[in-house]
């Protein structure tokens, strides 16, 4: 019936789904805010991966991200940016790892 038309418009026009594709972007970002502030998710994220990389300075960069985090919501008051307990047990899990490696 008329559904099964309407499907197979859908699929037997491509140019019409590239154009779509084309539009997507476009009208995605304009629903966003063109800067993506970092909030204790993507600071735990990068703690972490600091944590678990052998660099002999991973844990110090560990450590400077939470003192940056830790100025920055004494600065702004914003709960988004708050260390917390994950926060902190990450960087004490990177020095503690920072001394397996040196005694490796």
């Amino acid at each position: 019936g008329d559904h099964e038309a309407e499907h197979g418009h859908e699929t037997d026009n491509d140019s019409e789904s590239e154009s779509d594709n084309d539009i997507e972007p476009t009208t995605f970002a304009t629903h966003r805010q063109p800067y993506v502030s970092p909030n204790i998710r993507t600071y735990s994220s990068v703690i972490d991966a600091w944590s678990r990389c052998e660099s002999p300075t991973a844990a110090r960069r560990a450590q400077a991200i939470l003192h940056e985090m830790e100025l920055t919501y004494e600065k702004t008051g914003d709960k988004n940016i708050q260390p917390n307990t994950v926060t902190y047990s990450t960087v004490i899990n990177a020095h503690a790892r920072s001394r397996d490696m040196e005694n490796k």
